[in-house]
């Protein structure tokens, strides 16, 4: 039995260790850090770990057909509820044809947009 619960416990720790080193690393996790930091331009080539071509700013209730109709592409992500909710921007990563990686942005007095299809420029909204 007492093998069974060290088993289980240390079963419990590699899973808490494995999600910890996951969120550190995720893309999402990265620009949260360094809108947080106050950083203004942040390279997404150096945050994401997935290829993509082109990267749009989707704004609060756009539709999945409306994100497909703006980059030209077949939407198949999770589009974290940008559609019904306006305190999230979505960052959408694609390849040529369909997306890759989807990107929960705050809105939080933010305004976000894309320079050069590689880097996200944050501003402070002054409205």
């Amino acid at each position: 039995m007492k093998k069974i619960m060290i088993g289980i416990v240390g079963a419990i720790a590699v899973i808490f260790i494995v999600a910890g080193v996951m969120k550190l690393t995720s893309t999402e996790y990265k620009i949260a850090s360094a809108v947080k930091a106050g950083e203004t331009k942040i390279d997404l080539k150096e945050v994401t770990n997935t290829e993509w071509t082109n990267v749009g700013i989707m704004i609060p209730y756009t539709s999945d057909k409306a994100i497909e109709e703006y980059m030209d592409i077949e939407f198949t992500g999770n589009n974290r509820g940008i559609d019904m909710l306006d305190d999230r921007f979505l960052l959408v990563f694609a390849d040529d044809k369909t997306d890759v990686k989807t990107v929960k942005l705050s809105n939080e007095e933010l305004v976000y947009h894309i320079e050069d299809n590689r880097y996200l420029i944050i501003e402070k909204r002054t409205d």
